[in-house]
């Protein structure tokens, strides 16, 4: 029986950049934090699909990377940051890089396989700024 390799991809969050691993193959990028930038992500979604992305909230930074996944309707999970860190400690992930919260949160997509962000209505967002 062939068992089918589930992928995950982390992305890191910064005002600049957006640092991404992708598991279980180690691939390792970063971009922009730009439209541009966003539009190199997509390229390489567009020949790596991937069953989970996860993410957590930085402070708005996060906002341009939700609304371009959500527009090219690419399902990903927003966890909370804290949760993120708890696993990173708990995997032996003491060190704290962009790079190495990349990985620890596409190890949580592999392991924990979070339920996907819903996102709320236009109205409700406007509310919640």
């Amino acid at each position: 029986m062939n068992k089918q390799t589930i992928s995950s991809l982390g992305i890191y969050i910064s005002k600049k950049f957006l640092d991404i691993c992708c598991l279980p193959n180690n691939y390792s990028a970063r971009y922009e934090n730009t439209p541009k930038g966003l539009e190199g992500l997509w390229l390489w979604l567009q020949s790596n699909p991937v069953e989970f992305i996860v993410f957590e909230p930085s402070g708005g930074y996060e906002k341009s990377l939700r609304v371009f996944l959500t527009n090219h309707q690419i399902g990903f999970s927003m966890i909370n940051a804290t949760l993120a860190r708890h696993f990173a400690k708990a995997k032996g992930l003491l060190a704290k890089t962009d790079t190495i919260d990349a990985m620890a949160l596409a190890e949580y997509g592999l392991t924990l396989q979070p339920q996907l962000f819903t996102e709320n209505s236009p109205q409700i967002q406007e509310l919640q700024e």
